[in-house]
């Protein structure tokens, strides 16, 4: 999901930034869609690249907090005996 988003926010991100930067500088309009179209293509791919990134580092995290809510909910489950290692 976060791929498709990033992707699709940057491409279009760029590709109106083209057509205005090819307004502003009084490019003809096959240039100006010419360009806006290659920037399209090329922010879509570095979109769904840095929201692959953005994944896999969600994904590392709540990995990480599951296995850290896992461990204490262990450490609550054992005995007072077995907790403190058998010592009273």
């Amino acid at each position: 999901m976060i791929v498709r988003m990033t992707s699709g926010s940057l491409g279009l991100l760029a590709f109106s930034a083209a057509i205005m930067a090819g307004l502003w500088a009084g490019n003809d309009m096959t240039t100006i869609l010419r360009r806006a179209w290659w920037a399209l293509i090329l922010f879509v791919v570095l979109g769904a690249v840095l929201g692959w990134l953005a994944q896999i580092a969600i994904n590392e995290y709540l990995e990480m907090q599951s296995k850290q809510e896992d461990a204490a909910a262990a450490d609550d489950m054992k005995p007072a005996s077995a907790a403190d290692g058998g010592k009273k």
